[in-house]
C-alpha cells in the first residue's frame, strides 16, 4: 500500500525551513517500504540521509518541478501543524474535565 503525502506528517526533529532550505520533501512510502524523497534540481542532496533517519526508513529520491515540491512542503507542514494544534485542544479539553472532577470532588460539602 502506498502512502501519499497527504497522509505523511512531519517526523519528529524536521521542519519547514529544513525542508525548505535543503528543497526536498517526503513525499510517499513506496510499495517496498522507502520513502520516496521528492527533490529538484536545486536540491541539497546531504538532507536526504537526515529525513530518512526522521522517518526510520530507507529512501530514493524522485525528482518533481520546482512548484510540485512548494505545494508539497506545504502541504505536510501545514498537516502536522494541524495535528499539533488537535492535539492542543484536546489536551485542553482533558484538563477542563479533570479540573472539574476535582473541584466536585474537593468541594466543601453543604451540610456541617
Amino acid at each position: 500500500m502506498t502512502l501519499q503525502t497527504s497522509s505523511l506528517t512531519l517526523a519528529a526533529g524536521l521542519t519547514r525551513d529544513y525542508l525548505l532550505h535543503h528543497r526536498m520533501c517526503p513525499k510517499h512510502v513506496d510499495g517496498e517500504g522507502a520513502l520516496v524523497i521528492a527533490v529538484t534540481d536545486h536540491s541539497r542532496l546531504s538532507g536526504a540521509d537526515d529525513i530518512a533517519f526522521a522517518y526510520r526508513s530507507g529512501s530514493a529520491l524522485e525528482t518533481v518541478p520546482h512548484e510540485e515540491l512548494d505545494r508539497l512542503i506545504e502541504r505536510v507542514t501545514t498537516r502536522s501543524e494541524r495535528t499539533i494544534e488537535l492535539a492542543r485542544i484536546d489536551h485542553s479539553a482533558a484538563d477542563a474535565t479533570a479540573d472539574a472532577a476535582t473541584w466536585q470532588t474537593n468541594r466543601p460539602s453543604s451540610a456541617t
